[in-house]
């Protein structure tokens, strides 16, 4: 369960940063989780309480956005949002395509 560790992780950093900015309490956490990155939300979420527990972030709203994988063909240039699994251009179905988002 690697979400947990990301999330205890993300909870130091940001604990850090807000104690260095003299921030008494983290109300609100923005992220964003590329659909490749193999972070299941749900589960983030659920990891997101257990390591805000006692700290600067304990009760704060998280929210958790994941950016689609698009892609962009070398061959006929078009941006396509393949399936995860299958990564080739949704135009003309070559593989010889750059991740442009999603990681």
């Amino acid at each position: 369960m690697h979400e947990l560790s990301l999330a205890t992780e993300i909870v130091k950093n940001v604990s850090e940063l807000a104690l260095k900015n003299k921030a008494n309490k983290v109300i609100q956490l923005s992220l964003e989780f590329g659909v490749m990155s193999g972070v299941e939300k749900e589960i983030f979420n659920f990891c997101f309480d257990i390591a805000t527990k006692n700290t600067i972030l304990e009760g704060a709203k998280l929210l958790v956005k994941v950016i689609p994988l698009q892609v962009k063909c070398q061959k006929c240039f078009s941006v396509s949002n393949p399936e995860i699994f299958y990564i080739v251009c949704g135009e003309c179905k070559s593989n010889d395509v750059i991740i442009l988002s999603g990681k």
